[in-house]
């Protein structure tokens, strides 16, 4: 059953064309690993497949995924047409074989959304100290000389980027 309703919702949120068997598409961001998930009702048929388009916000048209074209899967990896981190995105899914019409993600804009992951801490203790090695997390963007980025590179251009350790001795309970 498709529903095509307009109306205002008590949160000011516009709903347009509720799909029956798909819900909530939304982009999960971790380290700049853009990746589009949506959700499903319980009752679809087994053999429903998906189909994913992509598009930057303020172009017209739309651009398939074509990786992500009859995948069974509920997810798919944008990062690579989502790499430009300063500008927004739209993602969309559909479901074939089960009533579904497209269902567009919220506006994404992964410098602002991105979830930044822990650094990797290294340590080599020594008699009277410490050293600590701290390597902020990789992302899947690659620089102009092809070398994959951090996150500190990608920050690093629109300010300082800090690390704050903080070191506890289980002993003296400092």
């Amino acid at each position: 059953m498709l529903f095509n309703t307009h109306f205002s919702a008590p949160s000011g949120i516009v709903a347009t064309e509720r799909s029956s068997c798909l819900k909530r598409a939304a982009f999960s961001s971790t380290n700049f690993e853009n990746i589009l998930t949506w959700e499903t009702e319980a009752d679809i048929p087994p053999d429903t497949v998906f189909d994913v388009q992509y598009k930057q916000y303020g172009e017209k048209s739309w651009l398939t995924k074509h990786e992500c074209q009859s995948i069974t899967q509920l997810f798919c990896n944008l990062s690579r047409e989502t790499e430009n981190f300063t500008e927004h995105f739209y993602g969309r899914v559909r479901a074939r074989g089960c009533s579904s019409s497209w269902l567009r993600s919220e506006r994404f804009e992964p410098r602002k959304e991105t979830v930044v992951g822990a650094p990797q801490v290294e340590y080599i203790p020594y008699v009277r100290s410490i050293k600590f090695l701290i390597r902020p997390p990789l992302t899947p963007l690659r620089g102009e000389d092809e070398q994959q980025l951090t996150v500190e590179d990608i920050y690093s251009k629109f300010g300082a980027v800090d690390y704050h350790l903080t070191i506890f001795n289980q002993r003296t309970h400092q």
